[in-house]
């Protein structure tokens, strides 16, 4: 076993930059390369003073729910983040997502895996469309969902909710604009009456991908349905 993790750890200062792009250091593990252990070793946990439907942090410890969440109920009964979108998790989620560095499912997995998942019935990735999951190759949501699904040995559905709607990117559009464009983008195609789901997904932005996926969920019979993500992003001011 130490044998082979010395040739793959061998074979990461071969073919992977030997300097971490966030600090420069060399980042030399094999299993997050190129990003050092110094950095991702970083990463903080979202922990107290979290909004339960969002992940917004930064509030007061004796609240549970922020003010846009009042303004505007999200359909999820909660949602769970890893940490805020910034650092070594966002350089992580960009190689995965962007590089195809496919081996990131594994250490990214394992941080979503120490969430803690509620019980359910049920995990389902945010679907890409067919015409988006071609261009890309895989569905990173997917992946991470395998992982907790292993973990927690709750069931994963491929097929469960599908996204019949092509729609451009959404990263440089508001909430509102954000909202028209999902409006019925999603699709039930399976019973799922009185069922419990974990809905995944990498990012979350502004909620609006998760609720109208919560609302299409929620509409087609689900009980509850319980969102997990690897970062949220946020204004960083909060630190």
């Amino acid at each position: 076993m130490k044998l082979g993790l010395k040739i793959a750890n061998a074979v990461a200062r071969l073919f992977y930059p030997s300097k971490c792009p966030l600090c420069s250091n060399a980042g030399k593990d094999v299993s997050i390369a190129p990003i050092c252990r110094d950095c991702w070793g970083a990463i903080e946990r979202l922990k107290g003073g979290v909004c339960r439907l969002c992940s917004k942090p930064g509030l007061h410890p004796d609240v549970t729910i922020c003010g846009d969440c009042y303004a505007d109920r999200p359909r999820v009964s909660s949602l769970l983040a890893y940490s805020i979108y910034d650092g070594a998790l966002k350089e992580a989620i960009h190689l995965f997502k962007f590089s195809k560095i496919f081996r990131f499912s594994t250490p990214l997995g394992k941080l979503l895996c120490e969430l803690p998942i509620p019980e359910a019935d049920v995990i389902v990735p945010v679907p890409l469309t067919r015409k988006r999951l071609n261009h890309r190759g895989f569905n990173q949501s997917l992946l991470l969902a395998d992982k907790i699904s292993k973990h927690t040995g709750i069931k994963l559905s491929i097929d469960l909710l599908l996204k019949k709607k092509e729609t451009d990117s959404q990263t440089l559009l508001n909430k509102d604009d954000r909202k028209k464009a999902l409006r019925g983008a999603f699709h039930v195609a399976k019973n799922i009456k009185n069922t419990r789901v974990i809905l995944v997904d990498d990012v979350v932005t502004t909620g609006t991908t998760i609720n109208e996926c919560a609302k299409t969920l929620l509409k087609a019979g689900a009980t509850h349905v319980t969102a997990v993500v690897l970062a949220r992003t946020v204004d960083l001011s909060y630190k």
